[in-house]
């Protein structure tokens, strides 16, 4: 069961906007030693490389740096950043808008739009879900369950001994379902 977001180009792109404190005087949390710890534990250290000639370099390009370094080497460990990114920066304050460390609507807005293209929705204070099927109609109805699919696809691709067969049997059952057949079908089957 895949129980994250998965690792794109825009998510990684948006996640490092949403902690990039570069343009401040006053820098926020997540500090870099938080940065260090969540690379740490999900496996992307050697991406997390310095700057050239060694030189520090901004939480932002530490961010894409590493997530972009896991789209080609640790997919799993990319995709067990974002959920874990986002956790930090709400504990630190980063999606109230009233606290030192807020993010900033524009970057939230960014995130919550890229997550949402795959089935998953950020809410304004930072909680991370996954959308529900059932609110959803027309157009919406029909993107979430093709993106599901092509998540699904890519998983079975990249994971092929981690995941069960009844899952890729699955996922691309419904890839081939939503091609062919009117969506609302799919969703109200059972």
């Amino acid at each position: 069961m895949i129980n994250h977001p998965p690792l794109t180009d825009a998510i990684v792109v948006a996640l490092a906007r949403l902690i990039d404190d570069s343009q401040l005087a006053d820098k926020w949390e997540p500090t870099h030693y938080d940065l260090d710890v969540l690379v740490a534990q999900v496996k992307l250290s050697a991406g997390d490389q310095p700057g050239r000639g060694g030189r520090p370099i901004g939480k932002a390009k530490r961010v894409r740096g590493a997530l972009n370094w896991a789209l080609a080497n640790n997919h799993q460990g990319g995709e067990a950043l974002i959920p874990a990114l986002i956790s930090i920066v709400q504990g630190c304050g980063g999606f109230r808008p009233q606290s030192r460390n807020y993010c900033g609507m524009e970057a939230i807005a960014n995130l919550a739009s890229a997550i949402a293209s795959h089935g998953w929705e950020l809410s304004l204070d930072g909680n991370l879900a996954p959308t529900v099927l059932e609110a959803m109609k027309g157009q919406r109805l029909t993107d979430a369950l093709v993106s599901y699919a092509d998540t699904r696809a890519a998983a079975a691709f990249i994971y092929p001994y981690d995941s069960s067969a009844d899952e890729i049997a699955s996922g691309r059952a419904l890839q081939k379902t939503v091609a062919g057949q009117d969506c609302l079908h799919v969703a109200t089957a059972g």
